[in-house]
């Protein structure tokens, strides 16, 4: 244990793993999390029921170092309750297309969100966000990636949107909560 002007922090093996703050914020240093977004458009990935890999390539932050960004694979570093949360916004649909969904595909099972329009498509071409957050058990060294899929199109044809790393509106992040 080390104390420090206002604060006390656990060390492990020369490294600061808790810190303790005056005013009873507690820091889990060495908890595993990251943010990561997408920084290009990736186009015409989908649309004609193809399940695309969303590989969001700009890390804001990696705890640990869990998160590849050049294949969009989270490993779990220890067995817990991890919380994944991710945003997938899609261009570039018909009138027709009837499912949009968004997938996050972990070792253990596929937890997913499906917008689903049976007979009259969604009606237009806009732009649209899937969202989704579950908390999933992940056991040591498991793995979890998060894929979309638009089905209705006659062909891939739709976009999965990315931007600058201020302004990109599809992101992936998991977290260690339990």
């Amino acid at each position: 244990i080390r104390t420090g002007t206002n604060t006390l922090a656990l060390v492990i093996n020369g490294s600061v793993a808790q810190t303790w703050q005056s005013d009873g914020t507690i820091l889990l240093n060495t908890q595993s999390a990251f943010l990561a977004t997408n920084s290009v458009t990736d186009t015409g990935v989908t649309g004609n029921n193809t399940v695309y890999l969303v590989i969001c390539n700009n890390e804001i932050y990696d705890r640990n170092g869990d998160y590849n960004n050049a294949t969009g694979v989270f490993t779990a570093p220890q067995t817990g309750i991890y919380h994944l949360d991710g945003v997938v916004e899609v261009a570039g649909m018909s009138a027709a297309a009837t499912v949009m969904e968004i997938q996050f595909v972990t070792s253990n099972r596929t937890f997913y969100n499906l917008a689903h329009r049976t007979s009259t498509g969604f009606g237009d071409t806009d732009t649209r966000d899937l969202h989704y957050s579950v908390d999933a058990d992940m056991d040591a060294a498991d793995t979890v990636s998060m894929r979309v899929r638009v089905n209705g199109n006659s062909a891939d044809t739709v976009d999965v949107q990315g931007g600058v790393a201020t302004d990109s509106t599809t992101f992936f992040s998991a977290r260690l909560v339990a």
